[in-house]
């Protein structure tokens, strides 16, 4: 799906960048950590295949990605249901779903250091490395990120996918190894561990753009100068105003 998406979206834009979040390589892949290790002792074998198994969302959303009127057939039932909402709040988020519940976690074993490797499903790395390549006949540059999860990424899914990046030079930001970004677990999730409220995802949002500034200067322009972008500026007015942002 995601790398239809990319396909068909390269037909009307040109990014400079293309940003994947790890948790996609293995979804459809049930999350056992203490499993995987026990499998990798008994077997005697640090490198474990995976096997992802098929739910009704994959499945809708392959006969929805080759049949799109089932993708779109009831879409006016949401434009009713928004429609108070056009123009206002769904124009100055820019697509960010803003959301300041506070859910109090914490640390667990996920990320406790092994050299085990969970390996990516084999059909995830095929479309990684088709992605990869159509990136670069674009000349895109590819990098990951891993946000901060408590529920559904481990350290042997994190060997995976740093050597897999490594393999291919990509960058690779996975917030939940970095040593120079601390999460604070009783106040940047919004649930149990999986989803970042809006003060984790501030937090993540500036390291991302100051590690894309720092390290790809040249890739991306500087606009807010720019007249043209000059409008962010009152949508950033309107995005504190609404949502009562002491502190932006």
């Amino acid at each position: 799906m995601t790398y239809t998406m990319l396909y068909d979206a390269l037909e009307k834009q040109s990014p400079k960048i293309v940003i994947l979040e790890q948790d996609m390589f293995y979804e459809g892949v049930e999350f056992d950590p203490e499993a995987v290790e026990e499998q990798a002792k008994s077997q005697n074998n640090k490198r474990l295949p995976t096997v992802p198994y098929i739910t009704d969302d994959q499945l809708t959303t392959d006969i929805q990605n080759h049949f799109t009127i089932f993708l779109l057939h009831d879409s006016w039932k949401q434009m009713i249901k928004n429609a108070k909402n056009i123009g206002n709040d769904a124009t100055f988020n820019h697509g960010y779903y803003f959301n300041k519940a506070v859910k109090k976690n914490a640390p667990n074993s996920n990320m406790d250091y092994t050299d085990t490797v969970e390996a990516m499903p084999e059909d995830a790395e095929l479309y990684l490395n088709k992605i990869l390549d159509l990136c670069r006949e674009n000349n895109i540059e590819l990098m990951f990120i891993g946000t901060p999860s408590l529920t559904n990424w481990s350290y042997a899914r994190h060997n995976a996918v740093e050597a897999f990046a490594e393999e291919n030079n990509i960058s690779y930001l996975d917030f939940n190894t970095l040593e120079n970004y601390e999460i604070n677990y009783k106040r940047d999730y919004r649930d149990k561990g999986n989803h970042m409220n809006y003060y984790g995802a501030k937090k993540i949002t500036n390291y991302i753009g100051n590690f894309i500034k720092n390290n790809y200067p040249d890739l991306i322009e500087d606009k807010r100068k720019n007249d043209d972008f000059a409008y962010w500026y009152d949508d950033k007015a309107r995005f504190i105003e609404y949502h009562k942002i002491k502190k932006f």
